[in-house]
């Protein structure tokens, strides 16, 4: 499990760890509604606890990509390997 964490809130998720996106780089592609713990932790995937309802410029459109994020390992570790390398057939 990871932390994904910024100024707007934190989530706690499971990692996948894959040759199609590049490093440095975290992809949420959907969530569930918020579950939050006692202390205000997501476990429930719910992304848009990462966005900030003001407007982005100069569109003044949501904040839905490009959202800086930390990762952090949590307590709990639980790591998969995804690749796209087929040599091993």
């Amino acid at each position: 499990m990871i932390q994904v964490v910024n100024g707007q809130g934190t989530l706690q998720i499971p990692l996948m760890i894959t040759d199609d996106i590049i490093e440095g780089v975290v992809c949420l592609l959907q969530g569930n509604w918020p579950d939050l713990d006692e202390n205000g932790i997501d476990h429930g995937g719910a992304v848009n606890i990462l966005t900030s309802t003001e407007p982005s410029r100069p569109s003044m459109g949501s904040r839905t990509h490009s959202v800086a994020v930390e990762v952090n390992q949590s307590a709990v570790p639980d790591r998969i390997r995804l690749t796209t390398d087929n040599t091993d057939k």
